[in-house]
């Protein structure tokens, strides 16, 4: 299950113990139903969760939601099909995600997820599947992926909101086997990415 954690640091006055700092965690479960959890995202306004979640003895993994405040949960997909890497929308409560069958991967919008959820395709991200996290500009108008290219390479790319088209960021060296999931900065002025030289 997940876990919230909270740290409070207080140092000592410098003359008594110059090199010690005491930390205390205190650990809030999020969840605690059985499962797998992974791919946390928080809204912005710090009162909503998205995740994704494999419950105990089934195969595919779902996107769950929960309202903090409240305390309501409930699955936004079904176990049908993967589905991975949520990220809220920075304008409204709006998640993306990304679908997963055996041989393609895809990105969702879903939006009035608290409601009555409706589902649109945003781009396609390749003919493998992708856990790879999401990453959204900080106006919401590029959203940045990963995807296998013609050369069997990952490569970083972003699709813009507006227009639908989509533009590869990065060319990875022949040796390597490709780059992995881009995170745009807050500013949107920079962007980093894992770059794979092996399998380890």
């Amino acid at each position: 299950s997940l876990t919230v954690i909270y740290f409070a640091i207080n140092s000592k006055p410098f003359h008594s113990s110059p090199n010690i700092v005491e930390k205390q965690a205190l650990l809030i479960p999020v969840t605690t139903e059985k499962g797998q959890e992974w791919g946390v995202n928080i809204h912005k306004n710090k009162k909503y969760l998205a995740y994704t979640y494999r419950p105990e003895g089934q195969d595919n993994w779902q996107i769950k939601i929960k309202n903090l405040e409240l305390g309501e949960e409930g699955l936004l997909t079904d176990n049908t099909i993967n589905s991975q890497s949520p990220v809220w929308s920075v304008k409204d409560d709006a998640l993306f995600f990304i679908k997963n069958t055996e041989e393609a991967c895809n990105i969702w919008k879903a939006k009035n997820v608290w409601e009555n959820p409706s589902f649109e395709q945003i781009t396609e991200c390749g003919n493998t599947v992708s856990i790879s996290p999401l990453s959204l500009g900080h106006q919401e108008e590029w959203l940045y992926y990963t995807h296998l290219n013609k050369s069997d390479k990952f490569i970083s790319a972003r699709v813009n909101l507006t227009t639908n088209i989509s533009e590869d960021l990065t060319a990875p060296p022949s040796f390597s086997f490709g780059d992995y999931a881009s995170f745009i900065s807050p500013n949107g002025k920079h962007l980093a990415f894992l770059r794979a030289i092996s399998f380890s």
